[in-house]
């Protein structure tokens, strides 16, 4: 029984540090940004441009959180707006969003 557990337990402390993610452009190519220049917004700016949907998940939110960012950015984004998000016990948080340009 032990071995049962414990090999529980590994399965759920790799799957907590480990972060995916998905981008699907819906508009032109656009350099990309760099994350630290990602912001998350409740709503889009009304000047925004949107670029495409990004979708991130992981056993930890803020791992979950940066790899929307980081999707957004290739995407040449500085923005996200979240649309969707849910969180359980197998599968952790997951994000789906906006990946949008907000011109400065």
């Amino acid at each position: 029984m032990k071995p049962f557990i414990y090999g529980l337990f590994l399965i759920a402390l790799i799957s907590a540090g480990c972060a995916s993610g998905h981008r699907t452009a819906t508009a032109e190519y656009s350099p990309k940004m760099p994350v630290e220049a990602v912001q998350i917004y409740a709503v889009a700016p009304a000047n925004a441009k949107i670029l495409g949907v990004v979708d991130a998940s992981s056993g930890r939110q803020s791992y979950a959180m940066n790899k929307l960012k980081k999707e957004a950015a290739a995407l040449g984004g500085n923005g996200v707006v979240i649309t969707q998000s849910s969180t359980d016990f197998w599968e952790g948080h997951q994000y789906s969003a906006t990946a949008i340009f907000v011109a400065p």
